[in-house]
């Protein structure tokens, strides 16, 4: 248990170990190709997709609003 070692891992300590371990994590990307009202093909990386259901096909990605190809998505 963690209250019975002589060191005890500090949060801030707990979070860059965290934040190291997870930058480790390998994950696949997903191209996400659409076209805009111009015509012009937009489209970006999404590192995490998840298949949702399969009847209907779907998946889910969440895009930041802030992002330029939101409003097209």
């Amino acid at each position: 248990m963690l209250a019975d070692t002589e060191e005890t891992i500090r949060p801030p300590e707990l979070a860059a170990g965290s934040k190291s371990a997870m930058s480790r994590v390998a994950s696949s990307v997903a191209l996400v190709p659409t076209v805009g009202e111009s015509g012009r093909p937009r489209g970006l990386a999404a590192s995490t997709c998840l298949s949702v259901s399969m009847n209907p096909a779907s998946a889910l990605m969440c895009v930041n609003r802030s992002a330029g190809v939101s409003p097209v998505i």
